[in-house]
């Protein structure tokens, strides 16, 4: 067998840095960034400017414990190494280090060890144009001449002084952009260190002025959970314990928020997950309802260089598998009651408004109402219909018993199966016009849109395809099509047996396309 021969790979170093780089080209990142490298340094106050107007720079101030020139220096020879694995320290593999580059074209940081009375204040440079140019990238270092870094700052009426300056120069113009908006800036933050603003509670600004002059400014605080605490479930595997500790509001809210907390440090959004595909569509649409809220904390898995998301493992794999399991035994059945509830009060407003006006139409005018309905209908005063039923209410206990009673159950990963036949009352018969929306059984057809029955509860079918589309449209739309229905049970129930088939069938086929030509025009 012949000896194999080894080539090396050669590498362009600075084309490198700048591809790395690119993996922080959301100018939100570079600003997370920014805050973690001074919250990594115990920094009680950080103060970041954002110019459009100028100079198109970002400069972010705090007054952390500062870095010797020897710490700089290891961090950028030891790009893609893992650097910080002890204590409180965020970071992973030192790439954001480079992040500013990602968005400016040149990188500059002063700073000096605040803990050595001896050491100096240096500069630190990097520059996109150059890296270009260099197969090994340098890193520029001077002293500065000043005896500090810059005069001291003041946030909120505080002031303190600066242990470092990150100097972003000649911004893009889109990220500059993309930095109006201080509320994403907030949520990143928040999303990234809500755990520490609450422990350590540093004082956070975010300024930015735009290309007319104007200054805003924004302190970024932690965000408690809304809601009701649900008991917290833990799930201990092979590679150590997944702990969900979650808060549930029965009212959605628009931007719920499930943080993945990794090794008690570092965290993320949940929904990067799902943007990623690493979590399934099932699972997304459970969390988008927006009735949770709360922490996913774990010890494993492998986070991404950009600290958002996790790399695609098998620890990924069993994190996403016990993900599954908690989902589909605890949250999934509390959202298909709260969705049950929501439809079946739907349905109760649908009626009542349907009998307002029958029983309005009719007290106007009672021998309009046919022979046949005389005997089961009786009219009632408009003011008692007026009268409203409470809304049905998710039963808070659920909220505790919900895994017990699914394991009874035998519900294990699965979700519960939705009820597929079988007629079902969504709304309580009235003591005039009874109106039922049912699901038929399997021995009836699902084309039908509506019937009479002896009793004379006028049945609706709620599984129909016209009434999905009405329901999808809203109530308003519903309320027409439930109506025009009743109306058509109404003529039918006056009439001759042999007319009365006649009119429903050129009803269901004639008047029913008509009605579908409206509703597509529409959508």
């Amino acid at each position: 067998m012949s000896v194999p021969e080894i080539v090396s790979i050669g590498f362009h170093g600075g084309n490198i840095a700048l591809y790395l780089a690119q993996l922080y080209a959301d100018p939100l990142d570079v600003v997370r960034e920014l805050v973690q490298n001074a919250l990594d340094k115990a920094a009680r106050h950080v103060l970041i400017e954002v110019d459009a107007m100028c100079d198109r720079s970002i400069k972010c101030y705090d007054d952390g414990a500062g870095a010797s020139k020897s710490e700089i220096m290891q961090k950028f020879k030891s790009i893609g190494r893992s650097l910080k694995t002890e204590g409180d320290q965020f970071g992973q593999k030192g790439i954001g280090n480079l992040a500013g580059i990602a968005i400016a074209k040149c990188y500059r940081l002063i700073t000096k060890d605040m803990d050595s009375e001896f050491d100096k204040i240096r500069v630190y440079e990097l520059n996109r144009d150059i890296l270009r140019e260099q197969e090994s990238p340098d890193l520029r270092i001077e002293d500065w001449p000043y005896a500090h870094v810059v005069s001291d700052k003041t946030i909120k009426g505080k002031v303190f002084q600066v242990s470092a300056m990150v100097h972003l120069s000649d911004v893009n113009t889109l990220a500059l952009r993309r930095l109006a908006d201080l509320g994403a800036i907030e949520r990143i933050i928040v999303d990234a260190f809500n755990k520490k603003l609450f422990k350590d509670e540093p004082l956070i600004v975010i300024a930015y002025r735009d290309v007319k002059g104007k200054r805003t400014e924004k302190e970024i605080k932690p965000r408690l959970f809304s809601g009701i605490h649900m008991e917290s479930e833990r799930y201990d595997t092979q590679h150590g314990p997944l702990v969900f500790d979650f808060y549930f509001n029965e009212k959605p809210l628009e931007n719920p928020r499930i943080l993945v907390e990794h090794r008690g440090t570092n965290s993320f959004n949940l929904a990067n997950l799902f943007k990623r595909k690493q979590v399934g569509e099932a699972m997304a649409e459970v969390f988008n309802r927006g009735h949770f809220e709360g922490t996913i904390r774990l010890g494993f898995c492998t986070i991404s260089p950009a600290r958002d998301t996790f790399e695609y493992d098998s620890e990924l794999e069993m994190f996403v598998d016990i993900l599954t399991r908690f989902t589909n035994q605890v949250l999934r059945p509390i959202v298909e009651r709260i969705e049950e509830d929501e439809r079946k009060d739907k349905f109760r407003r649908v009626a009542d408004t349907i009998v307002r006006i029958v029983n309005r139409h009719f007290q106007a005018d009672p021998g309009l109402l046919p022979l046949q309905f005389k005997s089961f209908i009786n009219i009632r005063p408009e003011t008692e219909l007026e009268k409203k039923e409470e809304k049905p209410k998710v039963d808070k206990t659920l909220l505790r018993r919900q895994r017990k009673f699914s394991e009874e159950e035998g519900q294990t990963q699965e979700p519960r199966e939705p009820q597929k036949s079988g007629k079902k009352s969504v709304i309580r018969p009235r003591e005039s016009l009874s109106l039922v929306f049912v699901v038929p059984d399997s021995e009836s057809s699902f084309a039908w849109h509506s019937r009479l029955s002896p009793q004379g509860v006028v049945e609706v079918n709620c599984v129909n395809s016209d009434f999905l589309k009405a329901e999808m449209m809203g109530l308003t739309k519903l309320v027409d099509y439930v109506f025009m229905l009743v109306a058509k049970e109404f003529v039918c129930g006056g009439s001759e047996p042999a007319t009365a088939q006649i009119f429903g069938e050129h009803f269901e086929k004639d008047y029913m396309s008509f009605w579908r030509a409206i509703l597509g025009r529409q959508t």
